[in-house]
């Protein structure tokens, strides 16, 4: 059995949350909290595999909790917490983005909550992404790796290679973006654009193998361009994974 931490300040939703979830999820223990501090000592007690913590608390901020939960390395690195914000609630900077694995804007709906957490529950281990296998990917593809606008599309990348369902809806992936680098989504959707000029532009010059992986008939808008340089990164993850483990002499 999976356990969940639902921590919101707001009886209505966290009732409305905790009611939905034991009587449409067999499997998970839901425990609740109203308080930040008491989402702390709960989240370090029982130790959830997923955390719903809502952004509006009287005595801590949602920041600060994210940052004493992520006082370890290891649960630094636990990408487990579902934030859930206001639609029109002004975006914050929080220092430990590693642990946010979804954002959603209330109103939602609940069943995009029990997906969330099923994924997190059921995803299975990724293969580290190669930063330096991706920079030199997008060098030969002729983008600018300095630039603001490639930076924000190599979070998207990112993004998308540790959690590919984020895949099916682009706006989610600009408002995670928007949320991390603390600007507006507008910013990070000229931005994707941007990048994007130069491999659109300029294709046809381009000597890199790599833009075979493109259909030569169609522009390269940035959810194509993400759908496949992730499943790109995924295949040569796992041959990478396959040769590693054949030439090992440990074998499982």
């Amino acid at each position: 059995m999976f356990s969940v931490l639902v921590a919101n300040a707001n009886k209505t939703q966290r009732e409305s949350y905790y009611q939905f979830l034991i009587h449409n999820c067999n499997n998970l223990n839901v425990i609740s909290s109203d308080t930040g501090t008491k989402t702390i000592n709960l989240y370090n007690e029982i130790n959830p595999n997923v955390l719903v913590l809502d952004t509006e608390f009287n005595d801590l901020s949602s920041q600060e909790i994210i940052n004493k939960l992520s006082s370890t390395k290891k649960e630094s690195k636990n990408c487990n917490i579902i934030l859930t914000a206001n639609l029109n609630e002004p975006i914050s900077t929080v220092s430990n983005t590693e642990k946010i694995y979804k954002i959603l804007f209330k109103p939602f709906k609940l069943d995009e909550l029990i997906k969330a957490i099923h994924n997190i529950c059921l995803d299975k281990k990724i293969p580290e992404l190669d930063d330096i296998q991706l920079q030199l990917f997008l060098l030969d593809l002729k983008f600018n790796i300095n630039s603001p606008s490639t930076k924000y599309l190599i979070e998207a990348i990112h993004q998308c290679y540790y959690y590919p369902h984020l895949l099916g809806n682009l706006d989610d992936i600009i408002k995670i973006i928007a949320y991390k680098f603390n600007v507006s989504e507008k910013t990070i959707r000229y931005a994707f654009r941007n990048s994007l000029k130069p491999i659109n532009n300029y294709r046809n010059t381009i000597q890199s193998s790599f833009i075979n992986l493109f259909d030569s008939m169609r522009n390269i808008t940035p959810k194509y361009f993400l759908d496949v340089i992730t499943t790109y990164l995924h295949k040569q993850a796992k041959t990478n994974y396959t040769d590693i483990k054949n030439n090992s002499k440990f074998k499982t």
